[in-house]
């Protein structure tokens, strides 16, 4: 496949919220699109995520398994991609400069 490509439904932050994540050369995009487990957390609208953006160069300590993690931006950040796509998400990852 080529890049870019959008993953949709990506649980962010321990499955709290589900976006799309988008993998280009060398940048990182997502979305948040909801929030799922409204019950446990109180929000106002000044903390939801906004659209997050992370280069290849300020993403630290990457690794994948059963989620995407790395280090950037002065915080720890956790992706999970439908098992479906997990070794799609994967390749495309190296491929665009996020994991070796």
């Amino acid at each position: 496949m080529k890049l870019p490509i959008s993953f949709e439904e990506v649980s962010y932050f321990k499955n709290e919220y589900r976006g799309d994540l988008i993998v280009t050369k060398g940048v990182l995009y997502y979305l948040h699109i909801e929030q799922v487990k409204r019950e446990r957390l109180e929000f106002d609208e000044n903390s939801v995520p906004k659209p997050m953006r992370f280069s290849a160069e300020e993403v630290g300590n990457a690794r994948f398994w059963l989620k995407f993690k790395f280090d950037a931006k002065y915080d720890n950040h956790d992706f999970r991609v439908n098992l479906i796509h997990r070794k799609l998400f994967n390749k495309l990852l190296k491929e665009g400069g996020f994991m070796k």
